[in-house]
């Protein structure tokens, strides 16, 4: 994301939460927690005189956007709980800022081989005592696409969503194709369908 993104983002934010009780500390407390995290994005884009410190201070500053970015997700969460905020402004902001937090993760790392301070391991995962053996969950499965994962995502946020409510979050994609990715999904036991006609909703299975 460049520095025009954050802005746009933060400004979208602030439209969406216009809505919360000017008297609601919650009001202020998302505000500044946006701009917050704004702020320490901007700070991170900026280059670094000196190699070494730069990129642990960069460390350090990134771990602290992607603890702010969650308490900012629980923030929304409570104004939409409380109907402040309306679901599809809650799930796009959601997703704009889990871009952010998989923009960040993969940097930090690059950024911590490049201090010295984690290496490199191709050790096999051990989980219950089974050595090197896969594990798969629902959303890790990888004959699922990306989109479909993030799909899997809202679905999980929201309880339950129409095609309509997807297609206002990924507005280039068509209704067709979502429509196959849902009904790739059914096929993979992952969500299932209820209602007829208009009121369709898909949900997690």
């Amino acid at each position: 994301m460049s520095e025009e993104k954050y802005l746009k983002l933060t400004d979208a934010l602030y439209k969406a939460i216009e809505f919360f009780p000017e008297e609601e500390p919650l009001k202020n407390k998302t505000k500044g927690k946006a701009l917050e995290i704004m702020e320490n994005l901007v700070l991170i884009s900026l280059p670094q005189a000196s190699p070494n410190p730069g990129i642990i201070q960069k460390d350090k500053v990134s771990n602290h956007i992607l603890k702010d970015i969650e308490v900012l997700k629980i923030y929304l969460k409570l104004g939409k709980s409380q109907g402040w905020i309306d679901n599809i402004n809650f799930l796009i902001l959601s997703e704009e800022y889990d871009k952010i937090k998989e923009e960040i993760q993969p940097a930090i790392k690059v950024m911590q081989r490049g201090a010295g301070l984690v290496e490199e391991t191709k050790s096999p995962i051990v989980i219950d005592g089974c050595e090197g053996k896969e594990v798969s969950v629902a959303i890790s499965d990888e004959s699922i696409s990306e989109r479909q994962r993030k799909i899997l995502k809202i679905l999980e946020k929201q309880g339950k969503a129409q095609v309509g409510d997807l297609k206002k979050i990924f507005v280039q994609i068509s209704k067709r194709t979502l429509r196959r990715d849902l009904d790739n999904l059914l096929k993979k036991q992952k969500v299932v369908r209820t209602g007829e006609w208009n009121e369709v909703f898909y949900r997690l299975s």
